[in-house]
């Protein structure tokens, strides 16, 4: 048997196939950066990436000896590894640089940190089985081996993040002829031009844009080992070495470095998008990796890069680069009564609300409705949209009464001036049924949500979006009326649409899935909650990426399900993380910090930690009622679960009084048939029974168990704690005689 060795195969014209001998008396070894030879023996192919951590570590102190075993030794080793991302050619560099200069580890580090680019063009010798290059002698020389539209395209990537670039983001540049930003707030600047022109230069043949001349260029790419492509979610993602990264912008030359700032910028603006697509999702990484440039981004582009963090969840960065327009707007470009300027305002207090700055998002919502009121008039589309929002932002602070009114007046004015079945008319109705769900008037949302949804099925049809969002919120309603059976059918034919016309990976359809598996949980089958909530976090993880707030969200009902199942243990510290996040994302005073609040101390109750349970249960109530005041349901809420710590301390005077008064106002806000009602009304007679009321404990029993077989059936966790409370009562004569002196 021979071997026959074909080395360093690296020339991507060069055909090996008719080079190889057949037959089976031989066998053949290839070495190669070009991937595609692995093509002629898949079974065979052997890929070389970087070395895991513990291999770098070992190729640093091969051949020390002694020296090798000490902890110290380990540890400068690891660090210089990481430093230089495990590639094995700068491992074996520095191993020899060590060698040759004996200096040490730590003195490597230092030279490495303050002559980087000299250290790495120090070439290897002295060393058998190493050609006498340098780490960055071999990128050059597979550099100069590309076409100069791949070395274009390499240089243009070095701006971005080295992992994570979605090649997506290239053809929808192109789509929008690299040129046409989804939104457009002032004249575009000079940048504009240099970085459109060079984007053209790259990617347009003759002015034509074609997507194999992509392949192309990653084709050219790859064959060199200079990039690599993994799969994401919908698209390829284009990852480069990091010391290959910063090689390539060392080597742009000096007059062309603006250019290709000013290009890789437009391209990632172009990605901001009103729709997501597959690309979305990994463009946030990009503009934080390019946070140096955002106080000097012309304003078009800053409002993209904002709108890709607001999009991805990450409200803070948002926030900043948010501000930083308006203040640019205002003092430098259009002036404060500029429309744009207006409406840059009303987008940041619509990320305020996301961060859960509701007293700053209604302040500058007062401005933007006090501005386009005087600047257009009341009867103006932009002046009734603004009046609508401040709505909204009324709603989350708990001003409901306000937040009714100001619909009100919307809906008055949108009849007026677009007609009845414009959609802002039917969205306007939309938003009053849910702020008459806010304010316990269950009834009249309902059957607004009826109207809106009859409405959106005759103008657009059955399958249309807003149809299918229209009987989403219905549903909901459907939930807080206590009609979960009604609730389930309707979700689920939300989900089958969704599923059908925006695909199972689409975000409204893990939202679909989301309720969904909330009305599981609300009817006791927590088996099947558990599942549809374990996808929606896989799906969210995957998609919208694990830092987004609908993957938290996810977390979140996650670990209310394991609550709820008994299951406690690691359950707080779900708790704890999701709580975390949401205070550092949205604020302290976030209504769902607030609601990740008051979950973790049912969950600290629940295990017994009854001390730290009543302080954040306590605080949580304090919160509720300074923001969203006495009558509104999550603070009823925030009662009833206080009054629960108070039972488990003994404390049952104190929550007897607490639950009487809940009661009474969850029965004229939510009415008696509400699943919140009728858990309250099973938690007072626990205490009645603490308390040795055995009769009052009867009849609420009783009053709430038809009620809850009605609601939510006699499999529901409710029904069964119901049953076991009359079970546990004396009968009436044994009372009696207990009771006699």
């Amino acid at each position: 048997m021979w071997l026959l060795i074909y080395d360093n195969v690296d020339d991507p014209d060069l055909d090996l196939s008719f080079l190889l001998p057949r037959g089976g008396s031989c066998a053949i070894t290839i070495t190669s950066r070009n991937s595609l030879l692995g093509d002629l023996h898949p079974e065979g192919h052997l890929r070389l990436d970087i070395m895991a951590l513990d291999e770098a570590v070992g190729l640093l102190l091969y051949g020390l000896g002694d020296l090798a075993t000490t902890d110290q030794a380990r540890i400068d080793a690891t660090v210089i590894a990481e430093a230089l991302g495990c590639l094995p050619i700068a491992l074996q560099q520095a191993r020899a640089y060590m060698r040759q200069t004996k200096c040490s580890a730590r003195a490597y580090l230092e030279r490495l940190s303050k002559s980087r680019e000299k250290v790495l063009r120090q070439p290897i010798k002295y060393q058998l089985d190493s050609r006498a290059i340098s780490t960055y002698a071999a990128f050059e020389t597979s550099f100069f081996k590309l076409p100069e539209v791949s070395k274009k395209v390499l240089q243009l990537l070095s701006y971005f993040h080295w992992g994570g670039f979605p090649l997506e983001l290239v053809t929808l540049g192109a789509k929008y002829q690299f040129s046409e930003y989804e939104e457009v707030i002032a004249p575009h600047a000079d940048d504009f031009c240099i970085g459109k022109s060079l984007l053209d230069d790259i990617f347009l043949i003759h002015g034509e844009w074609d997507v194999t001349n992509l392949d192309t260029m990653m084709l050219s790419l790859q064959n060199y080992s200079l990039v690599s492509m993994i799969s994401g979610v919908g698209t390829l993602l284009l990852q480069m070495h990091p010391l290959v990264h910063e090689w390539v912008r060392l080597c742009i030359p000096e007059g062309e470095g603006r250019s290709y700032q000013a290009a890789a910028t437009l391209l990632l603006a172009l990605g901001a998008r009103k729709n997501r697509t597959v690309a979305t999702q990994y463009l946030s990484s990009h503009v934080k990796h390019m946070s140096g440039l955002w106080n000097h981004l012309d304003l078009n582009n800053a409002s993209a890069f904002r709108s890709i963090l607001a999009r991805n969840g990450v409200y803070q960065d948002a926030v900043e680069l948010q501000e930083m327009i308006m203040l640019k707007l205002k003092k430098e470009t259009l002036g404060e009564r500029d429309l744009n300027t207006i409406s840059v305002s009303s987008n940041l207090a619509v990320t305020y609300l996301d961060l859960g700055m509701l007293n700053e998002a209604e302040a500058l919502q007062q401005e933007v409705l006090r501005c386009r009121k005087e600047i257009l008039g009341e009867q103006h589309p932009d002046t009734i949209l603004a009046s609508s929002n401040l709505a909204l932002t009324y709603r989350d602070l708990g001003k409901v009464k306000e937040a009714e009114a100001l619909q009100q007046e919307v809906l008055r004015l949108s009849k007026e001036i677009l007609g009845e079945r414009h959609h802002d008319t039917i969205a306007a109705q939309n938003n009053i049924a849910l702020t008459y769900c806010d304010l316990g008037k269950l009834n009249e949302a309902e059957a607004l949500q009826h109207n809106v949804l009859s409405l959106e099925k005759e103008i657009l049809g059955e399958r249309h979006p807003y149809t299918i969002l229209a009987s989403s919120n219905l549903a909901l309603t459907y939930r807080d009326l206590g009609k979960v059976k009604e609730a389930e059918a309707l979700q689920q034919e939300v989900l089958r649409l969704r599923k059908e016309i925006l695909g199972e990976r689409h975000p409204n359809t893990i939202t679909a899935l989301r309720n969904l598996a909330t009305t599981y949980r609300d009817l006791g089958r927590l088996e099947e909650a558990e599942v549809s909530f374990v996808e929606v976090l896989n799906r969210s993880k995957e998609i919208l990426g694990k830092h987004h707030l609908e993957t938290i969200n996810a977390s979140h009902h996650l670990a209310i399900v394991y609550r709820d199942s008994g299951r406690l243990q690691g359950t707080d510290d779900l708790l704890e993380q999701v709580l975390l996040f949401r205070k550092r994302v949205q604020g302290e005073r976030h209504l769902h910090t607030i609601l990740a609040s008051s979950d973790l101390a049912v969950a600290l109750r629940l295990q017994g930690k009854l001390p730290e349970a009543e302080a954040l249960a306590t605080e949580v109530l304090q919160l509720r009622l300074e923001l969203l005041g006495n009558q509104h349901h999550d603070t009823h809420l925030a009662s009833y679960r206080l009054a629960a710590v108070y039972q488990d301390q003994g404390r049952f005077n104190e929550a007897e009084a607490r639950l009487l008064g809940t009661l009474n106002s969850m029965r004229k806000i939510q009415g008696s048939n509400h699943p919140r009602t009728t858990a309250t009304m099973l938690l007072l007679a626990k205490v009645y029974c603490s308390l040795n009321r055995f009769d009052d404990a009867r009849e609420l029993t009783a009053m709430a168990m038809p009620i809850i077989s009605e609601t939510l059936g006699d499999a529901h966790p409710q029904y069964f704690e119901a049953m076991e409370i009359l079970s546990r009562l004396p009968t009436p004569n044994s009372e009696s005689e207990a009771q006699s002196p």
